[in-house]
């Protein structure tokens, strides 16, 4: 423990001052990319969460007496807790919704800040996962006892639903959609986009889901939807684009390892020949492929809810055997443990429904797991509630 403070020491900066008042802090700097339009000509403090990113340490005597007052055990806490003490936000916001030190936080001083989360994955899936390894008696996270969310910027009416279902503590929620298919679509002019591939598959990798879970059959039914949907594509000699997920070395390296691992040599070189890899420029190269193309495929991604938000066509399979990556909505284009023959022919008959027909087939279904991105702009409604708060408190202060 007292090797690694120190070694944490050693690689950061040093500060003796004590960090500048500000109205609003982001909690954490992973994927604080994705806030490019909410934090644009706005002041704001970074609260680095990971010790591993951090790159300055405040020690000044303000933040040490805040960081003494505030130890209950974990001194990296209390140093975040301190930090809150001496910057005086009014709003403390995340787009990491799942974050324990989010959520410990926002408890310690939730009748004093304004503490904001922002939706950015499949939320529903982390609890299912969470139940069942703690009724197995694998793990046990405390998901119920330890989240805590005063505000929650959601995808869509199923998450208000499922987190009041599960008694998940979150005090107030606004459906806003995703926030990426928001950025996504203000980079970009949707209708210059042509569609130029049949089939769109995001690849779900479940590495070492099978120890995980203690059950056989995790990794193999991930890798089966991919296997199935390279049979049809060579069968039917339909366009396929393989966009990868992951962009850092190691995550990268995960993913091919996966695909190698559960395809033949054959599948897999036709996988990679049509792949299309991320970057750190192009962040949204999986949304341009998704978009370009007539049906996404996918078991478990977020990315099948965010797709139903663009108005393009998907296809889900879950081979799992468990009931844990169900599809929300149990309609059309859900298919569980099929046969391939059975894969084939609803493919097909998706390939040749219009955008109009399969999402009158869909009616309500579709905004009820996620807001459409035309109708409700994910960045527009953030931005609307930051000013409600921040600039009404200038307001009250001039008169």
């Amino acid at each position: 423990m007292i090797f690694k403070i120190l070694n944490t020491l050693f690689k950061c900066r040093l500060h003796l001052n004590t960090p500048k008042n500000r109205e609003l802090v982001v909690l954490d700097d992973e994927g604080i990319e994705y806030l490019k339009y909410i934090l644009k000509n706005r002041k704001y403090f970074t609260l680095v969460t990971r010790s591993s990113n951090l790159k300055n340490i405040y020690f000044s005597p303000k933040v040490l007496f805040f960081t003494f007052v505030s130890f209950k055990g974990d001194l990296f806490l209390a140093y975040l807790s301190a930090l809150i003490h001496v910057i005086k936000p009014k709003i403390v916001i995340t787009y990491v919704d799942n974050s324990s030190k989010f959520h410990y936080l926002a408890q310690l001083f939730k009748d004093k800040i304004k503490f904001l989360a922002i939706q950015n994955s499949t939320r529903d899936l982390e609890i299912k996962i969470n139940e069942y390894v703690e009724e197995k008696n694998l793990y046990s996270f405390g998901y119920k006892q330890n989240y805590f969310v005063p505000y929650l910027f959601c995808y869509g009416q199923y998450e208000i639903d499922f987190f009041k279902k599960k008694k998940i503590k979150i005090k107030d929620f606004k459906k806003i959609g995703s926030i990426k298919v928001s950025n996504f679509k203000k980079i970009q002019k949707l209708k210059l986009l042509k569609k130029k591939y049949d089939i769109c598959l995001i690849p779900d990798a479940a590495p070492n889901y099978d120890n995980y879970f203690k059950l056989k059959g995790f990794e193999q039914g991930f890798a089966q939807t991919i296997k199935y949907t390279i049979k049809f594509c060579k069968k039917n000699n339909k366009k396929i684009i393989f966009p990868l997920k992951r962009y850092f070395k190691t995550s990268k390296t995960e993913e091919i390892n996966f695909l190698k691992k559960y395809l033949n040599k054959t599948e897999l070189k036709f996988l990679l020949k049509n792949k299309s890899d991320k970057s750190k420029r192009n962040k949204y190269n999986s949304y341009y492929k998704m978009y370009e193309s007539n049906v996404t495929i996918a078991s478990a991604t977020s990315m099948l809810r965010e797709a139903l938000s663009l108005k393009k066509k998907i296809m889900v399979c879950n081979f799992t055997p468990t009931k844990i990556y169900d599809f929300p909505i149990n309609k059309f284009f859900f298919l569980k443990n099929p046969t391939y023959q059975e894969f084939e022919n609803k493919l097909k008959k998706i390939l040749l429904m219009n955008e109009k027909k399969y999402f009158n087939l869909l009616g309500k279904r579709a905004s009820y797991i996620i807001e459409d991105v035309n109708k409700v702009d994910a960045n527009d409604e953030i931005n609307s509630y930051l000013d409600s708060i921040l600039k009404s408190d200038k307001i009250k202060k001039i008169n």
